[in-house]
């Protein structure tokens, strides 16, 4: 595994995720007892819906460093975004949300820095719940493309 840990940007803190989860009130699921049980013998499969709302294959993208919380959470908002066209029908799929904004922004902006911001100093990575506050506090930017090239390095983003 020692090889494969560069890919690896989750990172486990029981206490951090406690204290986020308590100061932005993630404890609330009171929607829960709600829904609990009415997906009871059906089949979603949100990949397809994302294909029929946006006319394209369901995006793959390839990691680089330890950033799969931004991957993560970049990929599940461009799947709500697609989703919800879907139900709507109104709107068109602008385009799939950029990572970097939700890498950077989840480790410097909501994390401070305290995982490290420069090269000498800086591992991989970030929670899952600095993303999710990051998106939710300053939203997303969408990913664009260059002659053929993809700006997507989270490592420059994070690294400067």
């Amino acid at each position: 595994m020692q090889g494969f840990s560069k890919f690896f940007g989750w990172i486990d803190d029981p206490i951090e995720f406690k204290k986020m989860r308590q100061k932005e009130n993630y404890n609330d699921l009171s929607f829960y007892k709600k829904i609990n049980g009415s997906g009871k013998g059906k089949i979603s499969l949100l990949h397809s819906i994302f294909e029929q709302a946006t006319s394209r294959k369901f995006p793959v993208w390839q990691q680089e460093i330890g950033d799969c919380v931004s991957f993560g959470y970049a990929l599940g908002v461009s799947t709500l975004m697609g989703v919800q066209i879907a139900q709507s029908s109104e709107e068109i799929y602008p385009a799939d949300v950029a990572s970097e904004p939700i890498y950077g922004g989840s480790r410097i902006e909501i994390g401070q820095g305290r995982l490290g911001c420069s090269i000498d100093d800086s591992t991989d990575g970030s929670y899952g719940v600095w993303a999710a506050k990051w998106v939710k506090d300053y939203g997303i930017l969408e990913m664009f493309w260059c002659n053929c090239l993809i700006l997507n390095s989270c490592y420059l983003w994070d690294k400067k």
